[in-house]
């Protein structure tokens, strides 16, 4: 039997799978989302269970008992998507260095670590910060150059990069995350009307924004701005100035005060930076960085720490679970672990193209039964019984036919249109062009996930948060949004499982969640493979 610490476990799948595969038992996990524990614990009521993994004491007794360590801790690392934000460096990055510290310093039998499939890849790095220079160091981790323009020459002022040094200057100018974010948003609307909406919808809230700034600073450039930015917003209420010169006033101090934040991310997770100014004028930064997957293959591959380590990317449709989504794994077992004779490996296909699970056999014994819309109000459904239940259905479906959580998303009156007129296998980009008018601020860079009407003969694509990306049930007669319990079947989540929380919550919590079927074959694999002192006794 194998004692399991569960990280960053979410609303429960990676536990779950591992408890069905049995010979583990699940002794503690850690969560900070409230909701999602909250659903951990309804469905793993006896595991201790802790809020923060940054506080975990692992020198505690009881993690001497913790054979394995599992966890799909969150990472962006500074991936093209990541650039596209405000921000230049993720919190998150600090979550795989705690899962990775787990390792070190409890030093279990084997762990695995679940993530996104693009983090095998070189695009998921970390900027260095002052605690990894020891590590860089000792462990002999690769590391690059990266120059990143932090503000064109349009917008710098002489002494700038003298204030971007100064953590307690750069704390000071800088204007608080709501303020940014209200007045940030003027600029981000795609058009002068959105923006005057924007303004009227949100005039109390920037105005209050406003106030907030209008303090006088210690630089001559920070309180022009400052003024500026006070000034143009008071001129366009009191239909002084119009939107273009609204816009046009407020450029400037936005780009220094993106600046700033970056800034202060860089000061507030001490990476080790040089500012300079380049030939154009532009102010760039200068930090080093290293690959997620090189760090954990470095440290907890070296002599010292002892793993044989396996990285891959593998389906969940390959494992039952009817839905193409793709997973990092990495899967580590300790050298005086492994059983004789056997190598670190993922679980092999039990699945492929041929007879994958698809969302019918998932899901269109629930088609008769009209979710509820008030989470509020989720009283059980009971399933008619049947006879001639699909394999898949065998293993999700209560005997008693008992469900939860089939409760759907409100359909406002323009979805509603759009979801009548959908096929199978279409999404946003096939409605008319009147359908797609007062939506995305960008509709032709509008995901092909949204609005996607399911197809009943193939698996699904990744589950995500299907309230947010509206997907839409596949039989052609029913128009209307999957409910959470129908998300949860394609991720592979037996009826059993009850989630809790509010309605975007527990569709987030679905999307969020390692598929149990899939996190059930890493399970059975690893049980293979790693010794069992308590069956050896």
């Amino acid at each position: 039997m194998f004692h399991v610490l569960d990280l960053f476990c979410g609303a429960g799948g990676l536990s779950l799978g591992f408890m069905q595969a049995e010979g583990y038992i699940i002794e503690a996990a850690a969560e900070k989302n409230p909701n999602a524990k909250a659903t951990y614990n309804r469905n793993h009521p006896n595991v201790r269970m802790y809020d923060d993994v940054t506080g975990i004491d692992y020198n505690d007794n009881f993690f001497r008992r913790i054979d394995f360590v599992i966890g799909g801790p969150p990472c962006q690392g500074f991936s093209n998507a990541n650039r596209q934000k405000n921000c230049i460096i993720s919190l998150n990055n600090k979550l795989v260095k705690e899962f990775v510290r787990a390792i070190r310093e409890i030093r279990p039998k084997a762990f695995v670590m679940e993530n996104v499939s693009m983090l095998k890849s070189d695009t998921h790095r970390f900027f260095v910060e002052e605690g990894d220079l020891a590590d860089i160091e000792e462990f002999e981790i690769p590391v690059l150059e990266n120059n990143i323009i932090l503000l064109q020459r349009t917008y710098t002022f002489e002494g700038l990069v003298d204030i971007g040094n100064n953590a307690a200057l750069v704390e000071q100018y800088c204007w608080s995350s709501q303020t940014f974010k209200a007045l940030n948003n003027i600029l981000k609307k795609s058009s002068s009307q959105k923006r005057e909406e924007y303004l009227v919808s949100k005039k109390i809230e920037i105005e209050r924004a406003v106030a907030l700034i209008h303090d006088e600073q210690n630089n001559e450039y920070i309180t022009n701005d400052n003024n500026e930015v006070f000034q143009a917003i008071t001129g366009y209420f009191n239909k002084q100035i119009d939107i273009n010169a609204l816009v046009a006033r407020l450029e400037k101090p936005i780009h220094i005060q993106k600046f700033l934040s970056k800034m202060l991310e860089i000061h507030t997770q001490h990476v080790v930076y040089r500012l300079a100014t380049n030939e154009q004028g532009d102010i760039v930064v200068r930090m080093r960085s290293f690959s997620v997957l090189d760090y954990i293959q470095k440290v907890l591959g070296s002599q010292e720490y002892g793993y044989l380590l396996h990285p891959d990317v593998i389906c969940a449709a390959n494992y039952g679970v009817p839905q193409l989504r793709e997973r990092f794994i990495m899967i580590g077992v300790h050298n005086d672990c492994l059983i004789e004779g056997q190598e670190v490996h993922a679980p092999v296909p039990q699945f492929n193209q041929g007879n994958y699970h698809t969302v019918r056999q998932a899901i269109e014994d629930l088609s008769n039964y009209t979710p509820g819309t008030d989470i509020n109000d989720d009283n059980r459904v009971i399933l008619n019984h049947q006879d001639d239940l699909n394999d898949l259905l065998v293993q999700l479906r209560n005997n008693d036919g008992v469900v939860y959580n089939h409760i759907a998303t409100k359909t406002r009156q323009n979805a509603q249109e759009r979801f009548n007129v959908l096929s199978p296998g279409q999404n946003f980009h096939d409605l008319d062009n009147g359908l797609k008018e007062n939506t995305y601020s960008n509709v032709e860079r509008t995901q092909n996930t949204i609005y996607l009407k399911l197809n009943y003969d193939e698996p699904s694509p990744t589950v995500v948060n299907v309230r947010k990306s509206m997907w839409v049930h596949p039989d052609p007669d029913i128009h209307r949004a999957i409910s959470i319990r129908e998300a949860a079947r394609l991720q592979s989540f037996p009826d059993s499982f009850v989630f809790v929380g509010s309605k975007d919550s527990q569709y987030q919590q679905v999307g969020n969640a390692v598929p149990p079927m899939m996190a059930r074959a890493i399970a059975t694999t690893m049980r293979e493979i790693v010794v069992d002192d308590e069956e050896h006794e």
